[in-house]
C-alpha cells in the first residue's frame, strides 16, 4: 500500500507559495560569499553592516508597532515573517548578522562555505521536505534533509574546482554532513544562526590541523 503523503501546506505556518519567496531571498544571500571571493575581509564586513541594520530597524519596528513597519515593512515582508517569528527576530536579521559574523570569525574559504550551505541548503530542506517529505523526525523529514546535504555538498565541490578557494574537497564535505546534522537538530534554535557558526567551526579547526 503507498505511503500517504502528509499535506505540509496545511499544516504549515505560512503556504508553500509564501515559503518559495522567503526562499528566493534567501537563495539571493548567495551574493555575499560571491562578493567576498573578489574583495578583502574588511571590504565584505563593510558591504553586509548595513543589510544588518537594516533589518533589526524592520524587525524592532514590527516587534514595537512603529510606522516603518506598518507602511513599508507589511508590504515588503509581511507575508513571508513565520508566526514564531512575530514576537523575535526574523530570518533576514539572523542569516545577514550571522553571515558578517562567520566572516569576522572565519578564513575566507571557510567562510563562503558555511553561509553558502545554509542559503542553498536551507532552501533545499524546505522546499523538497514540505513538497516531498514522507519520512518524518519531528518537523523536519528525511527528504529534506538530503536536499540540504546534496545542495550543501555541491556547493563545496564548486568553490573547490570552479573557485579554487584552497579549502580541501574532505573539508568542505564533511562540512556540509556537519551543517545537514545541525539544520536537523536545530528545532529550537534558528538554524540560520546555528548552522553557519557549528559548520564553520568544524571546517576551521579541520582545515587548520589537516
Amino acid at each position: 500500500m503507498p505511503r500517504e503523503k502528509i499535506d505540509t501546506n496545511k499544516i504549515a505556518d505560512i503556504s508553500y507559495n509564501e515559503e518559495a519567496l522567503r526562499k528566493a531571498l534567501h537563495v539571493f544571500s548567495i551574493i555575499i560569499p560571491l562578493i567576498y571571493y573578489f574583495v578583502p575581509r574588511s571590504s565584505a564586513l563593510i558591504i553586509l553592516l548595513p543589510g544588518c541594520i537594516i533589518a533589526i530597524v524592520f524587525d524592532l519596528a514590527r516587534m514595537t508597532g512603529h510606522p516603518i513597519w506598518t507602511r513599508f515593512g507589511v508590504i515588503l515582508f509581511g507575508k513571508m515573517v513565520r508566526p514564531k517569528e512575530k514576537e523575535g527576530f526574523t530570518g533576514a536579521s539572523y542569516i545577514l548578522c550571522t553571515d558578517f559574523l562567520v566572516i569576522l570569525m572565519f578564513n575566507k574559504p571557510v567562510a563562503m562555505c558555511a553561509i553558502t550551505f545554509i542559503a542553498l541548503g536551507d532552501t533545499a530542506a524546505a522546499m523538497i521536505g514540505r513538497r516531498w517529505g514522507f519520512h518524518k523526525f519531528g518537523k523536519k523529514s528525511i527528504e529534506g534533509s538530503l536536499g540540504f546535504f546534496l545542495a550543501a555538498a555541491a556547493s563545496a565541490v564548486f568553490f573547490h574546482h570552479v573557485y579554487q578557494t584552497g579549502l580541501p574537497l574532505i573539508v568542505g564535505l564533511s562540512g556540509a554532513l556537519i551543517a545537514t546534522l545541525v539544520e536537523a537538530m536545530s528545532v529550537r534554535s534558528d538554524d540560520n544562526l546555528t548552522v553557519p557558526i557549528m559548520s564553520g567551526l568544524y571546517m576551521q579547526i579541520f582545515f587548520t590541523f589537516l
